[in-house]
């Protein structure tokens, strides 16, 4: 018996419990959650999970589902749920019945543990209103920053190890994912470079500390070299994007830019990957010397994708996924449940999967899940998001206007993602990631929702 998952899990929920600070828990929590990367074969071969009947819990979920506790406690005593704007409150509430509704329907319609599967995921949700339950003061923008950056060069420093030894010691869990015999290896733990772009962009009107400004700089050059590691063309899209708003928009409110901090970031994050493909060769000169190198395969792919994107055996495949999935909406557009599983093609038409959660696509894969009224309350939701997000940035004060504005780019970006992939639905670590984009809007917003702390205690939240 392995029992590596279970003494794991305790020492963690040991640490867990040591912070009677529900604050503090929470920092902790955002902290885990996105440094180890997001993978459940990788959660398996670590041991980073607790099987519990039907379904396992990964680390990650198991304390979120404690600090969930924690905050219903906390809540009943206080005797509030808040979250901040009545528009917002109003979309995340009733998106929320939507999923507790679609829970019971897919508890009629489909197996327990896809049901078990899909609630692991979705569960992410109620995080918004623990982030504004406890995130008192503006200086907690600058915190979960900060946080976020230490997080990413956890994270960075793991994805190198795994890449390095992808071919000997994580080979068993390469060959459980789509990576098998490809030169390339990536997790959604690499968006956080479009949360930290534009605080690198913007970084002279935060206030942070030397210490904290290294920390965001190497976060961001490890971040840029696992985005070399994935070769993901939605997320080097999503990077300019958000790179080029954020640089335009710093333009507009502040009519300059330091240049040089842009200069600073490219020539390190160079050095830095030359410095890591080398040693990449020394230790296997097969890794990256071969005939089609890293940088190639990632440079071809991109201009495969601006000549003619639809040439990819990724864009095919997708079309006809899709073509499937929408056929199976037209027999069903009221929903078919949480649980709801999807046939998946290869590009010649041949079957891939025929129990995926999601497909890569938003929109199928909602509509087939909570049917077009549940579709309807999700798609509201992400609009009422940005327009949030656009009023926060013109109510801010000029010193915040040119951050505002990345973090609204910022999530445009996540938007744009939905034609080709479900993650800003289905991914905890978006989920969690464009709660903590609106909380950080409304910190930095010129009313200053949290500035007031007569109440407050400091900020600190015991129960």
């Amino acid at each position: 018996m392995n029992l590596l998952p279970l003494v794991f899990i305790i020492i963690i929920l040991l640490a867990f419990y040591s912070f009677t600070d529900v604050k503090k828990s929470m920092y902790f929590f955002i902290f885990i959650l996105y440094s180890i990367p997001y993978s459940w074969p990788l959660a398996q071969k670590l041991g980073l999970y607790i099987p519990l009947g039907e379904v396992s819990l990964s680390v990650q979920e198991l304390m979120f589902v404690y600090l969930l506790v924690l905050y219903f406690f906390y809540s009943l005593n206080r005797r509030e749920i808040k979250i901040r704007g009545r528009a917002l409150t109003f979309a995340y509430t009733c998106w929320l019945i939507i999923l507790i509704v679609y829970l019971i329907v897919g508890f009629n319609n489909n197996p327990l543990s896809f049901v078990l599967s899909d609630l692991r995921r979705l569960m992410f949700y109620f995080f918004i209103f623990i982030l504004f339950q406890f995130a008192w003061k503006k200086s907690d923008a600058k915190k979960i920053v900060y946080t976020l950056a230490t997080s990413a060069i956890t994270f960075g420093l793991i994805n190198i190890v795994i890449f390095a030894f992808k071919d000997t010691y994580f080979l068993d869990f390469i060959l459980e994912t789509q990576w098998e015999g490809q030169n390339r290896i990536g997790f959604s733990n690499s968006l956080l470079l479009l949360i930290l772009l534009p605080f690198i962009i913007n970084i002279k009107d935060l206030g942070f500390k030397k210490k904290e400004k290294t920390t965001l700089y190497l976060a961001t050059l490890i971040l840029l070299l696992s985005m070399v590691f994935s070769r993901s063309i939605n997320l080097f899209a999503s990077v300019i994007i958000v790179a080029v708003l954020s640089i335009v928009s710093r333009l507009i409110t502040k009519n300059r830019i330091e240049s040089k901090n842009i200069v600073k970031v490219i020539s390190a994050s160079l050095i830095f990957s030359m410095l890591s493909i080398s040693f990449l060769i020394m230790k296997d000169g097969e890794t990256v010397n071969n005939k089609d190198t890293l940088i190639n395969d990632f440079v071809t792919k991109i201009s495969i994708v601006y000549k003619d994107p639809s040439s990819l055996n990724s864009w095919k495949s997708r079309m006809i996924t899709n073509q499937y999935a929408k056929s199976e909406y037209n027999e069903n557009i009221f929903g078919y449940g949480l649980g709801k599983t999807f046939k998946t093609f290869i590009q010649n038409g041949d079957l891939a999967q025929s129990n995926a959660l999601f497909i890569d696509n938003t929109m199928y894969t909602v509509l087939n899940k909570v049917g077009i009224l549940g579709s309807a309350v999700f798609f509201i939701l992400l609009i009422i998001i940005l327009v949030q997000l656009f009023i926060n940035a013109k109510s801010s004060v000029e010193q915040y206007k040119s951050v505002q504005y990345s973090l609204v780019a910022t999530y445009i970006s996540l938007l744009l993602t939905m034609v080709s992939t479900a993650q800003i639905f289905i991914n905890p670590l978006l989920i969690v990631l464009i709660s903590i984009i609106i909380l950080i809007s409304f910190l930095l917003s010129k009313k200053g929702i949290f500035c007031d702390e007569k109440n407050n205690n400091g900020g600190k939240s015991r129960i």
